[in-house]
């Protein structure tokens, strides 16, 4: 039976129990017949809402400000009965708004897992939501998620939530991606992980003089083609002897692409990527000394430096000091 133009809408399954006491009405009419006792134990708001019916008869209405796509999952997260479920932000943020006006916090801590669903696909959003509602640990994933494209950090349209939350939320976002990207090209650009923290292609200098040891050293640091290293960057690395190598120009490619990548999305798995690798390797076919063994050590390299580029962004991240407003 259709509803006079005005009137309630009749409740609707799981909130219609004939032996609830108290009415919600929502913004566009649609009621929600609960129990004080939840109501009240839940919120403390509510709890001063309530207050005696004249006749034990009757059900108090209380009128809210929030429309039934609100209130329905609102109330699903705190009575005894199936939990909602979000397919976008879009629906989830007016239930945290709503539980943070009736003094809900454990709405929003039992949303955690839910928001967390949405990192993949809305970082930022994510970022800002969590940042508004102080939850620590979800800022830190959603920042990093945003590492796999800074960009999404500057959106033609931001998340709402950046009207309200402070100038700082932006500054310490903004500030973490230029770190990591700098912490990812400076694991790049240290060099002396080739020479003396490798076991596979160390290089063994002798503590009182002697001859250096280099029969395991990686090929681009012992590559004898003269004519390949014209105009290449050297390399001097400082440990118990002072260390100076020219690697040939397929190496130093290689090295470029990565740090200019790295600047812009500052990921490990960067370092192993197959086009760049066989972009340089196609180069050091030409090379006599080096031809027989680039692909190999420079897959094995890009591999342990992948590790160390991530391990660099994530020293960065544990540093990560989110100030969230109290």
């Amino acid at each position: 039976m259709d509803t006079p133009s005005g009137a309630p809408k009749p409740p609707r399954s799981p909130f219609d129990d004939e032996d609830a006491d108290l009415v919600l009405r929502s913004s566009d009419g649609v009621d929600f017949w609960v129990y004080k006792t939840i109501l009240a134990k839940a919120s403390p708001v509510f709890k001063d809402m309530f207050t005696l019916p004249e006749a034990h008869t009757e059900r108090q209405i209380v009128k809210l400000d929030e429309d039934a796509g609100t209130l329905e999952p609102l109330l699903r997260l705190v009575c005894p009965v199936q939990r909602p479920k979000f397919a976008s932000l879009r629906q989830l943020r007016p239930v945290l708004a709503a539980a943070e006006k009736y003094m809900m916090p454990f709405v929003a801590t039992g949303l955690v897992d839910t928001l967390r669903t949405f990192i993949e696909s809305d970082p930022l959003d994510v970022y800002a939501i969590a940042y508004s509602y102080q939850m620590r640990d979800v800022v830190v994933v959603a920042a990093r998620q945003l590492l796999k494209d800074p960009r999404l950090a500057s959106p033609r349209s931001p998340p709402p939530e950046f009207d309200t939350i402070p100038a700082r939320a932006l500054h310490e976002i903004s500030e973490y991606l230029r770190r990591c990207a700098r912490a990812a090209v400076d694991a790049v650009e240290d060099w002396r992980w080739m020479v003396r923290e490798n076991e596979a292609h160390a290089v063994y200098v002798p503590k009182r003089g002697g001859v250096v040891d280099q029969t395991k050293a990686w090929v681009w640091l012992v590559c004898t083609d003269a004519h390949k290293h014209e105009n290449t960057p050297e390399i001097e690395v400082f440990g118990p002897a002072l260390l100076a190598y020219n690697p040939p120009r397929w190496w130093w490619d290689y090295i470029d692409r990565l740090r200019r990548e790295l600047a812009i999305k500052p990921l490990g798995h960067l370092a192993t990527d197959p086009s760049n690798i066989g972009l340089s390797v196609k180069k050091a076919a030409s090379c006599s000394t080096c031809a027989q063994s680039a692909l190999r050590e420079l897959v094995e390299y890009g591999q342990m430096l992948s590790k160390r580029i991530d391990a660099a962004t994530a020293e960065v991240c544990a540093l990560m000091t989110v100030s969230i407003a109290q």
